[in-house]
């Protein structure tokens, strides 16, 4: 097997073990129901002015979800050094 196929098995596997994960259940047929607003904390590397208006308008329109928007800070000064190296001309 070469590499192109191990890493395809290997996608292939954890994509249907995270499937069968979800599958699972406690043989209960309803979850029980949250006192409030459930609370979704997403992290991603898009810049919080791009974002934040999909954030808004989810949070506008279920009012028994909220999503909160974390922006990883570490990529952020990883984009701005290749902007910067960009713009310079050294990482061409």
């Amino acid at each position: 097997m070469n590499r192109k196929q191990l890493r395809s098995a290997t996608a292939t596997v954890t994509a249907l073990s995270a499937l069968l994960a979800g599958c699972g259940g406690s043989g209960s047929k309803t979850a029980p129901k949250a006192a409030g607003p459930v609370t979704i904390v997403m992290w991603g590397w898009t810049e919080e002015r791009l974002i934040q208006p999909v954030v808004d308008k989810c949070n506008a329109t279920h009012a028994e979800i909220k999503v909160k928007y974390v922006m990883l800070v570490l990529m952020i000064s990883l984009q701005r050094f290749w902007r910067a190296g960009i713009t310079l001309g050294s990482l061409r």
